[in-house]
Protein backbone atom coordinates (compact mmCIF):
# COMPACT_ATOMS: atom_id res chain seq x y z
CA UNK A 1 0.00 0.00 0.00
CA UNK A 2 1.62 3.14 -0.97
CA UNK A 3 0.87 5.96 1.67
CA UNK A 4 1.16 10.01 0.57
CA UNK A 5 3.78 12.09 2.48
CA UNK A 6 0.51 14.14 3.22
CA UNK A 7 -1.28 11.29 4.83
CA UNK A 8 2.12 10.81 7.14
CA UNK A 9 2.35 13.90 7.95
CA UNK A 10 -1.42 14.32 9.01
CA UNK A 11 -0.64 10.96 11.19
CA UNK A 12 1.79 12.56 13.06
CA UNK A 13 0.43 15.66 13.84
CA UNK A 14 -2.57 13.00 15.03
CA UNK A 15 -0.14 11.33 17.25
CA UNK A 16 1.15 14.24 18.51
CA UNK A 17 -2.20 16.04 19.27
CA UNK A 18 -2.98 12.88 21.21
CA UNK A 19 -0.29 12.36 23.06
CA UNK A 20 -0.28 16.09 24.08
CA UNK A 21 -4.10 15.50 24.94
CA UNK A 22 -3.56 12.60 26.82
CA UNK A 23 -0.79 14.00 28.81
CA UNK A 24 -2.98 17.05 30.36
CA UNK A 25 -5.36 15.21 32.05
CA UNK A 26 -3.21 15.13 35.22
CA UNK A 27 -1.00 17.72 35.05
CA UNK A 28 0.79 20.27 32.44
CA UNK A 29 -0.48 20.30 28.62
CA UNK A 30 3.10 18.71 27.68
CA UNK A 31 5.54 16.38 29.23
CA UNK A 32 8.51 17.54 31.23
CA UNK A 33 10.10 14.35 28.90
CA UNK A 34 11.19 10.90 29.15
CA UNK A 35 12.69 9.77 31.60
CA UNK A 36 15.17 6.34 31.67
CA UNK A 37 12.39 4.33 32.84
CA UNK A 38 10.50 5.08 29.37
CA UNK A 39 7.74 7.27 31.05
CA UNK A 40 6.22 10.08 30.71
CA UNK A 41 6.38 12.68 34.04
CA UNK A 42 4.27 15.78 34.03
CA UNK A 43 4.97 18.81 36.24
CA UNK A 44 2.50 19.76 38.84
CA UNK A 45 2.58 23.68 39.14
CA UNK A 46 1.98 25.24 42.24
CA UNK A 47 -0.44 28.24 42.84
CA UNK A 48 0.15 31.15 41.59
CA UNK A 49 3.26 33.17 44.00
CA UNK A 50 3.91 29.99 45.42
CA UNK A 51 7.37 28.01 44.80
CA UNK A 52 7.14 23.96 45.35
CA UNK A 53 4.13 21.60 45.31
CA UNK A 54 3.69 18.39 46.50
CA UNK A 55 1.60 15.59 45.18
CA UNK A 56 -0.23 12.52 47.97
CA UNK A 57 -2.87 11.28 45.82
CA UNK A 58 -5.00 10.85 42.63
CA UNK A 59 -8.29 8.94 41.08
CA UNK A 60 -8.79 6.88 38.12
CA UNK A 61 -10.34 10.08 36.04
CA UNK A 62 -6.80 11.81 36.81
CA UNK A 63 -7.78 14.35 39.45
CA UNK A 64 -4.85 15.17 41.65
CA UNK A 65 -4.23 16.35 45.46
CA UNK A 66 -1.58 17.53 47.30
CA UNK A 67 -0.29 20.86 48.34
CA UNK A 68 0.83 23.95 47.11
CA UNK A 69 4.01 25.78 49.23
CA UNK A 70 5.27 29.33 49.48
CA UNK A 71 6.52 31.87 52.01
CA UNK A 72 6.30 29.09 55.04
CA UNK A 73 2.43 28.71 54.00
CA UNK A 74 1.07 25.31 52.67
CA UNK A 75 -1.99 25.50 50.54
CA UNK A 76 -4.04 22.30 50.09
CA UNK A 77 -4.35 22.13 45.62
CA UNK A 78 -6.61 20.02 43.49
CA UNK A 79 -5.10 19.94 39.92
CA UNK A 80 -8.00 19.79 37.13
CA UNK A 81 -5.96 18.95 33.54
CA UNK A 82 -2.80 21.07 34.45
CA UNK A 83 -4.64 23.92 36.50
CA UNK A 84 -4.12 24.27 40.31
CA UNK A 85 -7.21 25.12 42.47
CA UNK A 86 -6.81 26.34 45.88
CA UNK A 87 -9.05 24.33 48.93
CA UNK A 88 -9.23 26.78 51.50
CA UNK A 89 -8.84 25.50 54.96
CA UNK A 90 -11.39 25.88 57.82
CA UNK A 91 -12.52 29.36 58.77
CA UNK A 92 -9.90 31.02 60.95
CA UNK A 93 -7.28 28.36 59.51
CA UNK A 94 -4.21 29.35 57.73
CA UNK A 95 -3.24 26.47 56.02
CA UNK A 96 -4.26 22.71 54.65
CA UNK A 97 -2.74 20.06 52.48
CA UNK A 98 -5.10 17.53 50.82
CA UNK A 99 -3.86 13.41 50.95
CA UNK A 100 -6.53 11.73 49.11
CA UNK A 101 -9.44 11.95 46.29
CA UNK A 102 -11.60 9.61 45.45
CA UNK A 103 -13.49 9.11 42.09
CA UNK A 104 -16.31 11.36 42.45
CA UNK A 105 -13.87 14.28 43.36
CA UNK A 106 -13.80 14.51 47.32
CA UNK A 107 -11.18 15.22 48.84
CA UNK A 108 -9.48 14.12 52.81
CA UNK A 109 -6.87 16.59 54.07
CA UNK A 110 -5.96 18.77 57.18
CA UNK A 111 -6.69 22.21 58.41
CA UNK A 112 -4.23 23.95 60.05
CA UNK A 113 -4.76 26.69 62.36
CA UNK A 114 -4.02 26.97 66.13
CA UNK A 115 -4.40 22.95 66.31
CA UNK A 116 -4.91 20.59 63.27
CA UNK A 117 -8.20 19.23 62.07
CA UNK A 118 -9.48 16.53 59.14
CA UNK A 119 -11.04 17.77 56.93
CA UNK A 120 -13.08 16.44 53.65
CA UNK A 121 -13.74 18.58 51.08
CA UNK A 122 -16.97 17.56 48.69
CA UNK A 123 -18.35 18.54 45.32
CA UNK A 124 -18.25 22.14 45.93
CA UNK A 125 -15.15 22.10 47.13
CA UNK A 126 -15.85 23.76 51.06
CA UNK A 127 -14.32 22.33 53.93
CA UNK A 128 -16.13 19.88 55.83
CA UNK A 129 -14.41 19.52 59.88
CA UNK A 130 -13.76 15.93 60.71
CA UNK A 131 -13.96 16.17 64.96
CA UNK A 132 -11.78 14.51 66.98
CA UNK A 133 -12.85 11.75 69.09
CA UNK A 134 -14.60 13.01 72.61
CA UNK A 135 -12.02 14.71 74.37
CA UNK A 136 -9.39 14.88 72.15
CA UNK A 137 -7.75 18.27 70.68
CA UNK A 138 -6.78 17.15 67.02
CA UNK A 139 -8.15 14.82 64.09
CA UNK A 140 -5.91 13.64 61.13
CA UNK A 141 -7.27 12.60 57.78
CA UNK A 142 -5.24 9.89 55.52
CA UNK A 143 -7.42 8.59 53.22
CA UNK A 144 -11.30 8.70 51.41
CA UNK A 145 -13.16 5.83 49.36
CA UNK A 146 -15.44 6.11 46.96
CA UNK A 147 -18.28 6.27 49.27
CA UNK A 148 -16.46 9.15 51.11
CA UNK A 149 -15.66 7.47 54.40
CA UNK A 150 -12.16 8.66 55.53
CA UNK A 151 -9.53 6.98 57.67
CA UNK A 152 -6.87 8.85 59.76
CA UNK A 153 -6.59 9.60 63.56
CA UNK A 154 -7.22 11.12 66.38
CA UNK A 155 -4.55 12.51 69.11
CA UNK A 156 -5.36 13.14 72.20
CA UNK A 157 -3.42 14.29 75.79
CA UNK A 158 -2.31 11.53 78.06
CA UNK A 159 -1.67 12.44 81.83
CA UNK A 160 0.90 15.19 82.98
CA UNK A 161 4.26 13.24 83.26
CA UNK A 162 3.88 10.63 81.04
CA UNK A 163 6.32 9.30 78.20
CA UNK A 164 6.19 10.85 74.76
CA UNK A 165 4.72 14.20 75.35
CA UNK A 166 1.39 12.84 77.00
CA UNK A 167 0.39 12.38 73.27
CA UNK A 168 -2.29 9.51 72.45
CA UNK A 169 -3.40 8.89 69.16
CA UNK A 170 -6.12 6.28 68.58
CA UNK A 171 -6.66 5.52 64.65
CA UNK A 172 -10.21 6.93 63.37
CA UNK A 173 -12.77 6.02 60.83
CA UNK A 174 -14.93 8.68 59.72
CA UNK A 175 -18.60 8.21 57.91
CA UNK A 176 -20.13 9.73 55.23
CA UNK A 177 -21.82 12.70 57.78
CA UNK A 178 -18.81 12.91 59.74
CA UNK A 179 -19.40 11.08 62.73
CA UNK A 180 -15.89 9.69 64.33
CA UNK A 181 -16.07 5.82 64.93
CA UNK A 182 -12.60 4.50 67.00
CA UNK A 183 -11.02 1.27 65.16
CA UNK A 184 -10.13 -1.14 67.69
CA UNK A 185 -6.66 -1.51 68.98
CA UNK A 186 -4.72 -4.65 68.66
CA UNK A 187 -4.14 -6.56 72.29
CA UNK A 188 -0.67 -5.26 73.94
CA UNK A 189 -0.81 -2.10 71.90
CA UNK A 190 -2.07 1.37 73.15
CA UNK A 191 -2.26 3.61 70.12
CA UNK A 192 -2.49 3.06 66.64
CA UNK A 193 -3.12 5.22 63.29
CA UNK A 194 -5.20 3.87 59.77
CA UNK A 195 -3.40 5.12 56.72
CA UNK A 196 -6.03 3.86 54.58
CA UNK A 197 -9.15 2.63 53.36
CA UNK A 198 -11.12 0.61 50.53
CA UNK A 199 -14.61 0.88 49.12
CA UNK A 200 -15.26 -1.85 51.31
CA UNK A 201 -14.38 -0.41 54.84
CA UNK A 202 -11.25 -2.09 55.48
CA UNK A 203 -8.68 -0.27 56.70
CA UNK A 204 -4.85 -0.67 57.27
CA UNK A 205 -2.15 1.19 59.11
CA UNK A 206 -0.20 0.42 62.46
CA UNK A 207 -0.43 -0.07 66.08
CA UNK A 208 2.11 0.43 68.65
CA UNK A 209 2.81 0.93 72.56
CA UNK A 210 5.65 2.77 74.36
CA UNK A 211 7.63 -0.31 74.61
CA UNK A 212 6.68 -1.69 71.46
CA UNK A 213 7.83 -1.49 68.27
CA UNK A 214 5.46 -0.59 65.39
CA UNK A 215 3.26 -3.39 64.05
CA UNK A 216 1.14 -3.26 60.89
CA UNK A 217 -2.79 -3.58 61.12
CA UNK A 218 -5.41 -4.23 59.07
CA UNK A 219 -9.11 -3.67 60.31
CA UNK A 220 -11.96 -5.16 58.97
CA UNK A 221 -15.33 -3.10 58.11
CA UNK A 222 -16.79 -3.61 61.64
CA UNK A 223 -13.04 -2.10 63.22
CA UNK A 224 -11.48 -5.40 64.24
CA UNK A 225 -7.96 -5.87 63.91
CA UNK A 226 -5.67 -8.22 62.07
CA UNK A 227 -1.92 -8.51 62.78
CA UNK A 228 -0.40 -8.82 59.25
CA UNK A 229 2.48 -11.68 59.41
CA UNK A 230 6.15 -10.14 59.65
CA UNK A 231 9.35 -12.58 58.81
CA UNK A 232 11.83 -13.82 61.20
CA UNK A 233 14.16 -11.16 61.96
CA UNK A 234 11.36 -8.55 61.56
CA UNK A 235 11.45 -5.93 64.26
CA UNK A 236 8.95 -3.20 63.13
CA UNK A 237 6.14 -3.00 60.12
CA UNK A 238 4.06 -0.59 58.85
CA UNK A 239 0.89 -0.91 56.19
CA UNK A 240 0.35 2.40 54.39
CA UNK A 241 -2.22 1.56 51.24
CA UNK A 242 -5.21 -1.21 51.30
CA UNK A 243 -6.48 -2.16 47.18
CA UNK A 244 -10.04 -3.07 46.94
CA UNK A 245 -9.38 -6.60 46.56
CA UNK A 246 -7.44 -6.51 50.35
CA UNK A 247 -3.78 -6.45 49.32
CA UNK A 248 -1.83 -4.09 51.70
CA UNK A 249 1.58 -1.98 51.50
CA UNK A 250 3.99 -0.80 53.69
CA UNK A 251 7.16 -1.98 55.10
CA UNK A 252 9.33 -4.31 57.26
CA UNK A 253 12.16 -3.52 59.50
CA UNK A 254 14.51 -5.91 60.31
CA UNK A 255 18.44 -6.12 59.09
CA UNK A 256 17.07 -3.77 56.88
CA UNK A 257 14.05 -1.54 55.77
CA UNK A 258 11.96 -3.18 53.02
CA UNK A 259 9.03 -2.46 51.41
CA UNK A 260 6.35 -5.30 51.80
CA UNK A 261 2.88 -6.39 49.52
CA UNK A 262 0.70 -8.56 51.91
CA UNK A 263 -1.72 -10.75 49.71
CA UNK A 264 -2.12 -12.24 52.43
CA UNK A 265 1.46 -13.38 53.39
CA UNK A 266 4.33 -10.87 53.17
CA UNK A 267 6.22 -10.55 49.51
CA UNK A 268 9.33 -8.10 50.03
CA UNK A 269 9.74 -5.07 47.68
CA UNK A 270 13.25 -5.23 46.99
CA UNK A 271 15.36 -1.78 46.24
CA UNK A 272 16.31 -1.13 42.85
CA UNK A 273 20.05 -2.19 42.33
CA UNK A 274 22.44 0.03 45.02
CA UNK A 275 19.80 0.46 47.13
CA UNK A 276 19.55 -0.30 50.75
CA UNK A 277 16.09 -0.14 52.16
CA UNK A 278 12.92 0.41 50.49
CA UNK A 279 9.21 1.65 51.33
CA UNK A 280 6.25 0.92 49.53
CA UNK A 281 3.32 3.47 50.00
CA UNK A 282 0.47 2.94 47.54
CA UNK A 283 -1.25 -0.15 45.54
CA UNK A 284 -4.02 -0.69 43.15
CA UNK A 285 -6.35 -3.46 41.68
CA UNK A 286 -3.36 -5.17 39.65
CA UNK A 287 -1.52 -5.30 42.49
CA UNK A 288 1.39 -2.53 40.96
CA UNK A 289 3.01 -1.11 44.30
CA UNK A 290 4.58 2.27 44.04
CA UNK A 291 7.45 3.79 46.87
CA UNK A 292 10.93 4.82 47.14
CA UNK A 293 14.21 3.10 46.91
CA UNK A 294 16.90 4.73 49.37
CA UNK A 295 20.71 4.28 48.63
CA UNK A 296 23.60 5.51 50.58
CA UNK A 297 25.91 8.51 48.57
CA UNK A 298 28.96 10.56 50.05
CA UNK A 299 27.06 13.26 50.64
CA UNK A 300 24.10 11.44 52.79
CA UNK A 301 20.92 9.33 50.64
CA UNK A 302 19.43 9.27 47.43
CA UNK A 303 15.61 8.56 47.18
CA UNK A 304 14.48 7.05 43.85
CA UNK A 305 11.06 6.42 43.26
CA UNK A 306 10.23 2.68 42.67
CA UNK A 307 7.60 1.01 40.55
CA UNK A 308 7.07 -2.80 41.83
CA UNK A 309 4.98 -5.09 39.10
CA UNK A 310 2.71 -8.11 40.68
CA UNK A 311 6.03 -10.08 41.37
CA UNK A 312 7.63 -7.87 42.92
CA UNK A 313 10.31 -6.43 40.36
CA UNK A 314 11.42 -2.74 40.46
CA UNK A 315 11.21 -0.51 38.61
CA UNK A 316 12.85 2.62 38.62
CA UNK A 317 10.79 6.06 38.08
CA UNK A 318 12.65 8.77 37.09
CA UNK A 319 12.45 12.55 38.53
CA UNK A 320 12.04 15.48 36.36
CA UNK A 321 14.71 16.96 34.28
CA UNK A 322 17.21 18.54 36.57
CA UNK A 323 16.48 17.10 39.76
CA UNK A 324 17.81 14.64 41.93
CA UNK A 325 15.42 12.26 43.76
CA UNK A 326 11.88 11.13 43.76
CA UNK A 327 9.60 9.95 46.16
CA UNK A 328 6.62 8.14 44.87
CA UNK A 329 3.15 7.86 47.11
CA UNK A 330 0.17 6.88 45.17
CA UNK A 331 -1.02 4.65 42.16
CA UNK A 332 -4.00 4.24 40.01
CA UNK A 333 -6.18 1.88 38.58
CA UNK A 334 -4.72 3.27 35.09
CA UNK A 335 -1.29 2.63 35.81
CA UNK A 336 -0.64 6.55 36.59
CA UNK A 337 1.62 7.79 39.77
CA UNK A 338 1.80 10.45 41.68
CA UNK A 339 4.66 12.05 44.01
CA UNK A 340 7.28 14.55 43.92
CA UNK A 341 10.85 15.31 42.82
CA UNK A 342 13.02 16.88 44.36
CA UNK A 343 16.01 19.38 43.30
CA UNK A 344 18.49 21.46 44.87
CA UNK A 345 16.09 23.99 46.19
CA UNK A 346 12.93 22.81 44.92
CA UNK A 347 10.32 20.49 44.84
CA UNK A 348 7.68 19.71 42.25
CA UNK A 349 4.65 17.64 42.19
CA UNK A 350 4.53 14.83 39.55
CA UNK A 351 2.75 12.57 37.72
CA UNK A 352 3.61 9.60 35.62
CA UNK A 353 2.17 7.81 33.16
CA UNK A 354 4.39 4.53 32.12
CA UNK A 355 1.73 2.92 30.28
CA UNK A 356 0.30 5.57 28.18
CA UNK A 357 3.92 7.22 26.92
CA UNK A 358 5.31 3.76 25.70
CA UNK A 359 1.96 3.42 22.75
CA UNK A 360 2.99 7.03 22.15
CA UNK A 361 6.13 6.39 22.06
CA UNK A 362 5.84 3.34 19.75
CA UNK A 363 3.28 4.81 17.11
CA UNK A 364 5.57 7.86 17.18
CA UNK A 365 8.62 5.72 16.03
CA UNK A 366 6.71 3.45 13.62
CA UNK A 367 5.45 6.99 11.74
CA UNK A 368 8.59 8.65 12.02
CA UNK A 369 10.75 5.49 10.81
CA UNK A 370 8.12 5.10 7.95
CA UNK A 371 9.08 8.69 6.79
CA UNK A 372 12.52 8.34 6.79
CA UNK A 373 12.73 5.55 4.58
CA UNK A 374 11.04 7.40 2.02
Amino acid sequence: MIISARCLAVMLAVVTYVSIFTSSIAAEARPTGLGRDNSCRLSLKPLRGDTDSLAFGLNDWGLVVGASLGEGQSNAVIWYGGWARRLRPLRFDSESVAKAVNNRGWVAGISIGAVTTAVRWGSYRRPRLLRPLAADLESYAEDINASGEVAGYSLGRRGVGEVEGGISLTPVVWDRAGNPRALAIPAGYTEGVAKAINDFGEAAGYAFSDSIEDQAVRWDASGIPELLPGTQDQRNSEAYDISEEGSIVGDIEGANEVGTLWDPEPLLLEPLAGGRRSEAFGINFRREAVGVSIADALAGEIATAAHWGPTGRPHRLSPLDGDLQAWAFAINDRGRVAGVSIGQNKSRGVVWLPHRCRWINHVKKEILGILHSR
